[in-house]
């Protein structure tokens, strides 16, 4: 997500030649509460409320694309310049799926046998 999020913005800057065009924090709701709304579920979706999904990632702010990790840089950050690499854990419905990079509701080999087999019947005529 993080990589669509900084091609979006960097696209619509290009398009127009004007850094202004779409700032950080408006690109960073397309990708949250914007994007939870389009698929109707802004209600469950989106944003950290009470009585939504807790889905969240933390990122680790001494990583090199977070420098400076600054209060007020780290919209921006997120936005045009956090790496994969930045996330340290990430929460799915409240509970923890990757803690410090690591997997820990499944085995990664579980999940690509799962997805692998998803993908046959997509593409089975």
């Amino acid at each position: 997500m993080l990589r669509e999020m900084h091609a979006a913005g960097l696209l619509q800057k290009h398009q127009k030649w004007d850094a202004a065009v779409l700032p950080a924090q408006a690109l960073l709701d397309l990708a949250t509460i914007e994007g939870a709304k389009l698929l109707n579920k802004a209600g469950e979706l989106g944003s950290l409320e009470p009585g939504k999904r807790a889905d969240f990632s933390l990122f680790r702010l001494d990583h090199p694309s977070l420098a400076p990790a600054r209060p007020e840089a780290i919209v921006s950050h997120l936005a045009y310049s956090a790496s994969d690499e930045a996330v340290d854990s990430v929460y799915v419905g409240g509970r923890c799926v990757v803690r410090h990079r690591e997997l820990t509701a499944r085995p990664w080999e579980s999940i690509r046998i799962e997805a692998e087999s998803a993908a046959e019947q997509l593409w089975r005529p």
